[in-house]
């Protein structure tokens, strides 16, 4: 059989899906260059790299570097020792494999961890506990922590392939020749002569806080990094050599985020289609576009492209200026959404965690609508409020545990309805996808879906649930204390800070900012991976605005809260901006028994007010007509936003009162110092009603 060369271990980011696409974007006649140096001064995993030497005899001489150690380690291990390899991981593998409980595995997994990390191993015994690490850790991921330690947990894997001789040895013998490199990407310059190629692959710029995965060194790859990288190209460019370099599409998922497009804006830049490879659920994965930069313009893919220079921009920086940030908008400011959800046992938060969903315990709704007093309109406001790339976390005993992000729907509010406990989910005729009552800890009735905590207690089902991408940080937490004294730093309240008799409440942009940060800073993990008990079943309706109107007659005023939160459509001629939704925000200076409570809140993603704790967009409503008395309300509302920001800040802040119907509202009668900031809107009328 005749063995192709391929990575000999599993690495995130690997370009193993997109090396047809690889192949067609590099120089037009590069398969007629004479000895030609090849360079990846980030080999990770090395599919480009065994690709490259398998398919071009023309390459005489290849570069490759990784900051990583242990990585060039095994590079080295692999090229030089492959045999005492292979007998040192069938050992290995034959050991692990022969445990036959779970527990017994995770407990030699953590012991082969341990001794890794304690960074003092020749490099057989090193490289055989990489491998070893990379085939039976969660995902295949490689993870280090600040002070450099592999902190990836236990993957559960029964029977995993460890060693592959015929893979090491096919890959030991394309790598005789290859000079193996430890260090800053910047140190393969002096190894470029002739007919050079970079080809870059460096650590991904993340999508999002929580998307990241390019913690495989200690030191952080930031986008500091990712200029300097541009900067090196511009080295590379000067000096007459080729490259070709790969990195996520930030614009895919953000079409105003510009970083790579300004950034490399000067060169030629390809978007690609490459499939999302880290998640523990294989059916969340799923594709992005990544961006190809070349500094060539004439490609195998359209080699009759005559070279022209293209013009530069002004507003690109020049070789070794520092970009200039104020380019940058969403991505840089970190903006998105959050809902802070309450629990009460360790058992649900595990399940929720590997599972990736979340459904609140409500009363089961079996009538064609609730009751006035019902709070299901109020806990439907806060699904609403859920975007495609919300933040999820979980709040228990002190502990603020990091879920993921939502996935649904940009544009109307992202969440499922499950089964027939709901006057929404039997319009929608949902099926029960998830059904907690097979769960030990509750009691079955002979409802689908309905289930009691107690035995004597009330009924309670999950008629709506969200469902989020999982990453590397689900499972981390930290102490809610080190959220508040962060949060301090503001002296007004916030929803995570006032949070009271609410199942869960949605976070301000500039919250959700600070929760990711000392998320990602910090190295405590819940244990959760395979311990969630029960599983999903039928098929997931997703809930969309056709299922609701603006229109309908009003069970209570949560219900207009909900509707609007559901859909911004109906008011997109004067809700233009993108923005986070929020609702029942505190605008008070009181304590949480006294507070006033704003019904929605919008933070703009492009203009944000104190690092987006301050809404620009505060939204009153009313069931059924708006008085003189919801005018004093928002001007109390002002009065302290006023207080709390500044000149310029202020200029962006706008109210609007929506009702069904605006009464006469008097001038004489309400305080007109907030009259131009003040907008009131008539649902019956479809447009806005002035003083008089």
């Amino acid at each position: 059989m005749n063995t192709k060369a391929k990575p000999f271990i599993k690495w995130v980011g690997g370009k193993g899906q997109l090396l047809e696409q690889l192949d067609v974007q590099l120089p037009a006649n590069f398969e007629n260059w004479d000895n030609v140096t090849y360079i990846e001064p980030f080999v990770g995993g090395g599919a480009m790299l065994f690709y490259m030497l398998q398919r071009y005899h023309n390459i005489r001489r290849v570069i490759i570097n990784d900051l990583n150690s242990d990585l060039t380690t095994c590079y080295r291990t692999v090229r030089d020792m492959p045999e005492e390899l292979i007998k040192s991981l069938m050992e290995i593998q034959n050991a692990y494999n022969a445990l036959e409980t779970e527990e017994g595995r995770k407990e030699f997994f953590l012991a082969i961890r341990d001794r890794y990390n304690e960074k003092n191993l020749e490099p057989l015994e090193n490289t055989t506990k990489f491998f070893f690490l990379n085939r039976t850790c969660f995902n295949g991921l490689y993870r280090v922590n600040k002070k450099g330690l592999f902190n990836v947990p236990f993957g559960k894997y029964t029977n995993p392939q460890i060693c592959d001789p015929l893979i090491i040895r096919k890959d030991s013998e394309l790598l005789q020749n290859v000079e193996i490199l430890t260090g800053d990407f910047e140190a393969t310059f002096d190894y470029a002569q002739g007919n050079t190629l970079f080809y870059f692959d460096p650590p991904y710029r993340p999508l999002s806080d929580t998307s990241s995965f390019n913690d495989y060194a200690k030191e952080t790859f930031n986008d500091e990094a990712q200029i300097r990288l541009k900067q090196y190209c511009d080295r590379i460019n000067n000096a007459g050599y080729h490259f070709m370099l790969s990195n996520s599409d930030c614009k895919g998922k953000n079409e105003e985020d510009n970083f790579f497009d300004v950034l490399y804006g000067a060169y030629y830049i390809e978007r690609v289609w490459a499939s999302r490879s880290i998640n523990s659920n294989p059916s969340k994965r799923g594709k992005l576009t990544e961006i190809l930069v070349h500094n060539y313009v004439a490609t195998k893919v359209h080699p009759d492209v005559e070279y022209k220079t293209k013009e530069i921009d002004p507003m690109y920086a020049a070789e070794g200026e520092p970009y200039n940030s104020s380019l940058m908008n969403k991505s840089e400011l970190n903006i998105s959404g959050g809902l802070f959800i309450a629990l009460y046992d360790e058992q649900s938060l595990k399940l929720y965690l590997d599972k990736g969903l979340y459904g609140f315990l409500m009363k089961p709704v079996m009538t064609s609508k609730p009751t006035a007093q019902s709070r299901y309109f109020a806990i439907l406001a806060d699904y609403a409020c859920s975007r495609e790339g919300t933040d999820v976390f979980f709040f228990l005993k002190r502990k603020i545990v990091y879920g993921g992000k939502i996935y649904g729907n940009k544009d109307v509010g992202s969440f499922y309805l499950n089964g027939q406990t709901s006057p929404l989910g039997r319009k929608a005729d949902a099926e029960l996808f998830w059904d907690e009552s097979a769960r030990k800890k509750y009691y079955a009735t002979d409802k689908p879906g309905v289930f009691k905590v107690a035995k004597d207690g009330a009924d309670k089902a999950q008629p709506f649930m969200f469902q989020f991408y999982q990453n590397v940080n689900t499972g981390k937490y930290i102490i809610s204390d080190d959220l508040y004294f962060e949060l301090g730093k503001y002296p007004y309240p916030l929803p995570s800070n006032s949070m009271q008799g609410m199942g869960f409440c949605t976070l301000t942009p500039g919250e959700v900012k600070t929760l990711n940060e000392l998320i990602s800073k910090s190295e405590n993990n819940i244990d959760f991976e395979g311990l969630g008990e029960i599983d999903k079943q039928g098929k997931e309706t997703v809930f969309h605005d056709g299922l609701i109107s603006i229109d309908e007659d009003l069970v209570n005023e949560a219900q207009l809260e909900f509707t609007i939160l559901a859909s911004l459509k109906p008011f997109a001629e004067f809700l233009t901006d993108d923005y986070v939704l929020c609702r029942q925000v505190p605008i008070s200076p009181f304590k949480p028994s006294e507070m006033d409570r704003a019904d929605i809140c919008l933070y703009s993603i492009n203009r944000p007010i104190k690092n987006g704790t301050i809404p620009n967009v505060v939204i009153e409503l009313k069931k059924e007509k708006a008085t003189k008395a919801a005018y004093d309300q928002v001007s109390r509302y002002l009065k302290w936003l006023e207080t709390i920001t500044d000149k310029e800040d202020f200029k962006k802040v706008s109210v609007y009162i929506i009702a069904p119907k605006i009464g006469s509202i008097k001038k004489n009668k309400v305080d007109l110092k907030y009259a131009d900031k003040i907008k009131m809107y008539s649902i019956k009328e479809e447009d806005f009603v002035e003083l008089i």
